[in-house]
C-alpha cells in the first residue's frame, strides 16, 4: 500500500522517522490483528538505533544513554508482533517478525557493553531470539548462519556466567 511505501521512505531518513513512526503506529490502530505496522515501528527504531552508533562513532558522546531506551522501543514493537504470530505453525508472512526479531536480539549481544546490558538479561534476550529464529528456520532454512549466531553467543555468555560464579567459589 501507498502508505506503507511512504513508511519505507522516511525511515532512512533521521528527521522524518518520527513521522514514520506516527504513521505505522496509526496503521496499528486500523488492524490490531496486523504485525506489519510492529515489524514497520521496530525498524524505524533499529534505524534510530544505528543512527545513534554513528553519533556515538563520531564522538558525540551523549548518544550513548539514548542506545538502550531506543532498544528497548524496537524490542517492545517486535515482542508485540510476536505475540500475534504462532511460533508453533508459523508461515511465510511471519518470516519478517521472527528473523527482525532474532537479529535484534543479537545486535543487542553484539552492543550489550555499549547498552549497559546486564549478562542475566541479555541471556533471556538471547534465548527469546534463538527460538524465534528456531521458528523461522522451518520455513527457510537460508536464516541457519544467524542461527549458529545466536547460539554460539549464547554459548559465550553462559561460559562467561560460569566463569563469573567460579571466581567467587575460590574466594
Amino acid at each position: 500500500s501507498k502508505a506503507i511505501m511512504a513508511i519505507e521512505m522516511l525511515k532512512q531518513i533521521p528527521l522524518l522517522q518520527n513521522a514514520g513512526l506516527d504513521l505505522a503506529k496509526q496503521l496499528g490502530h486500523v488492524d490490531k490483528k496486523l504485525t506489519y505496522p510492529l515489524v514497520m515501528e521496530g525498524r524505524i527504531n533499529m534505524q534510530l538505533l544505528k543512527y545513534q552508533l554513528l553519533r556515538i562513532e563520531n564522538g558525540d558522546k551523549s548518544s550513548r544513554e539514548n542506545m538502550a531506551p531506543v532498544f528497548n522501543l524496537a524490542l517492545v514493537a517486535y515482542r508485540k508482533a510476536l505475540k500475534l504470530i504462532n511460533k508453533s505453525a508459523p508461515t511465510k508472512a511471519d518470516l519478517p517478525v521472527l528473523t527482525e526479531f532474532a537479529n535484534l536480539t543479537h545486535y543487542g549481544y553484539v552492543h550489550r557493553d555499549l547498552m549497559r546490558f546486564t549478562e542475566e538479561g541479555m541471556m533471556d534476550l538471547l534465548k527469546l531470539g534463538k527460538d524465534s529464529i528456531d521458528s523461522a528456520v522451518v520455513i527457510d532454512d537460508n536464516y541457519a548462519s544467524l542461527k549458529r549466531h545466536i547460539e554460539s553467543s549464547l554459548l559465550k555468555l553462559e561460559e562467561a556466567s560460569k566463569q563469573e560464579k567460579s571466581k567467587f567459589k575460590l574466594f
